[in-house]
């Protein structure tokens, strides 16, 4: 299914998604690069430490991921002011067919 996701932090314990989808995992992590899978395969890691940041893996044939940086007090991020400025948030779009983080996931029907 051709689509977009976000992919970021809020508070100090949820990753959020939405988009094409809308998932939510929290808890008080034990690792500090969490996971978040598209169609199977590990696209990004994000990780808390007073600030929300996401690494990029190996981008996945038909995907496109861009990482916006957090812009911490200087205030919002513009086209999505709802997301925490103390966060990175990833944009990934394509052929996206299931996403995954640390206790939900989605699949296309």
């Amino acid at each position: 299914m051709i689509g977009e996701i976000r992919v970021y932090g809020a508070s100090d314990d949820l990753i959020e998604v939405e988009g094409l989808c809308t998932l939510e995992s929290s808890g008080t992590w034990d690792v500090s690069d969490i996971p978040v899978l598209v169609n199977g395969v590990p696209v990004l890691t994000i990780n808390y430490d007073g600030e929300w940041t996401i690494t990029p893996l190996t981008p996945l044939e038909g995907l496109s991921l861009h990482v916006t940086r957090s812009v911490g007090d200087s205030g919002n991020h513009g086209l999505h002011p709802d997301i925490s400025s103390y966060s990175d948030y990833a944009t990934i779009t394509g052929d996206i067919r299931s996403v995954e983080v640390p206790g939900d996931t989605w699949t296309a029907s």
